[in-house]
């Protein structure tokens, strides 16, 4: 056996280390002459040299483009069985080009992202492709924003009631057909209430307490007054309209306010009924809850208002009356109510300029009357659509109505949260 292996090895030893030499020789030759074919997607594009007032759809800062493309690629295989479409890119020039051209993608359009790839070596040539190239006119306009309402949950114990301002504008460049677009599309800009904190709202109840203010005035922070548009930059955009420095997120804080008022309560009949159902044959029924005071009937239980300011409150609650439809829909009797406002839009004027004359806050009084105006007004009718009845801090006033025979008997049913 030992001289076996010693033949096997030893003998001629030199003529066999040669053939081993000129094998390995030949397999690396032959290796790095072997051809193949591969197809490579997702390629980047970067456009160079454009014209100052012209960009394309798509282009990012960098000068690549949001399109990919996808070459047929002929070369060294040992090359090729390790190129992917992070080792290179396709750069077009357009130079001197007309704004809508056909670029035909060959080999002299690659570029090597790593120098340790020498395409110009290892690539034989690209199955021609063609890139349809659109150039645009640069353009630079003015694009309103609004602010929806937010999303999520207001912190533990406060309610939100509105945002200021409604709409915004803001700057922005980009390809005029991509401007045209998001202009008639608009822009909607909406926040998290998720990302406020029960303690900053403390503290802001805190500071409003030696005042008759209110309204808690979340003033939005500079970091969320950015936009995405991913059409014009993968990166969000800053707002730049003056009036973004205002920006605000309006709370009350959910307290039970004493209404301090008897409200009243009287019946609407429709004309479609009048013949059957009308004051002369149908009254209302006074009882524990209801007392009849120089013929106005009243609700007289204590009853209250929650999510509301009281400067609000001080206004409407003279104003404010029950009406009960006369118009029973099924074989229960049973009739709806709901709760009215008298003189409503007077109510609003009055609440608006007391607002205003109790304001204490130096930068809201910078903003233009009108649009002060507007905003104590939308505050003013989210507050009014919202408004409820309640009859304790966790129940509201839940009216059980009846018609019998010709009089309407109204109790105080289970109340609903």
């Amino acid at each position: 056996m030992i001289s076996f292996l010693k033949k096997l090895f030893l003998d001629n030893w030199q003529r066999k280390l040669l053939s081993i030499i000129l094998a390995m020789i030949v397999w690396i030759v032959v290796n790095h002459s072997l051809s193949s074919t591969k197809i490579i997607s997702d390629i980047p594009i970067k456009i160079i040299n454009i014209p100052k007032n012209k960009t394309l759809i798509g282009l990012g800062s960098n000068g690549f483009l949001k399109d990919k493309i996808t070459l047929n690629v002929m070369g060294n295989k040992n090359f090729l069985d390790h190129l992917t479409s992070n080792d290179l890119f396709v750069l077009i020039d357009v130079e001197n080009m007309p704004n809508h051209f056909e670029e035909i993608i060959t080999k002299k359009n690659l570029v090597s992202i790593d120098s340790k790839y020498n395409l110009e070596r290892s690539i034989k040539k690209i199955k021609p492709s063609v890139y349809e190239v659109r150039l645009s006119e640069l353009i630079t306009e003015k694009v309103p924003i609004y602010l929806s309402d937010p999303i999520g949950e207001a912190p533990l114990g406060y309610e939100f009631t509105d945002i200021f301002p409604f709409k915004l504008n803001i700057t922005i460049t980009g390809p005029e057909e991509m401007i045209k677009e998001i202009k008639s599309n608009s822009l909607n800009l909406t926040f998290n209430l998720n990302n406020i904190t029960k303690t900053e709202l403390d503290a802001l109840y805190n500071e409003n307490k030696n005042s008759r203010k209110d309204v808690i005035n979340y003033l939005v922070p500079t970091s969320w007054k950015k936009i995405n548009i991913p059409s014009i930059s993968s990166n969000s955009i800053t707002i730049d309209d003056p009036e973004s420095k205002y920006m605000r997120i309006d709370f009350i804080k959910k307290d039970l306010i004493p209404i301090n008022a008897s409200i009243p309560i009287q019946l609407f009949f429709p004309t479609k009924n009048n013949s059957k159902y009308n004051p002369k044959t149908t009254y209302l029924e006074e009882n524990d809850l209801i007392k009849n005071m120089n013929d106005v009937f009243l609700v007289t239980t204590p009853l209250f208002a929650k999510g509301v300011s009281e400067l609000f409150l001080d206004i409407i609650k003279d104003k404010i009356v029950i009406v009960i439809s006369v118009d029973p829909k099924d074989h229960s009797h049973s009739l709806k109510w709901n709760i009215n406002y008298i003189l409503a839009i007077e109510a609003e004027k009055e609440y608006v300029a007391k607002a205003l004359s109790e304001e204490t806050d130096n930068e809201l009084r910078k903003i233009q009357p009108h649009l002060r105006e507007k905003y104590l007004k939308n505050r003013f009718r989210s507050f009014l659509n919202k408004f409820r009845l309640w009859s304790s801090s966790e129940k509201k006033l839940n009216l059980k109505i009846k018609l019998k025979n010709d009089k309407v008997v109204v109790s105080s049913s289970k109340s609903t949260k």
